[in-house]
């Protein structure tokens, strides 16, 4: 678990800007996998489908399997969220597939449960070739 603190007032500068604004905000911060609330802004991001702030925050390096104050890492908050497009990013960033939450279930097990999902995603977590 990371010491560093990220204060509200930086969280909800960073939520709340645009684009170049987002980005100069997260170079300013001490500690990418810091936490505000018990929660990295890269849980927070995927809880709010907010793909952009996301792929800012792998980029420098957030860590893609950091456990929250529930033991939830920002791939089960995408899961859960129905954002295709968040999940298809963490994979990206190196997201274990396999790490198995508080209820034993891994990511690729819960993905293998929805009945929706993209052929390019069943690939990715080994549903189809």
């Amino acid at each position: 678990m990371s010491a560093i603190l990220i204060k509200d007032k930086q969280v909800r500068r960073i939520f709340g800007a645009n684009c170049a604004a987002r980005e100069k905000l997260i170079k300013k911060l001490a500690d990418v996998d810091g936490l505000n609330e018990g929660s990295t802004l890269l849980t927070r991001a995927a809880g709010r489908g907010d793909t952009h702030l996301m792929t800012l925050l792998l980029r420098h390096g957030a860590n893609p399997d950091f456990r929250d104050w529930q033991e939830t890492t920002p791939l089960e908050y995408a899961i859960g969220s129905g954002e295709n497009s968040d999940v298809y990013v963490l994979i990206a960033f190196g997201a274990n597939l396999d790490l198995a939450d508080s209820d034993g279930l891994s990511p690729r097990a819960r993905l293998k449960a929805r009945t929706n999902l993209p052929k390019t995603l069943r690939m990715l977590i080994g549903m189809e070739y």
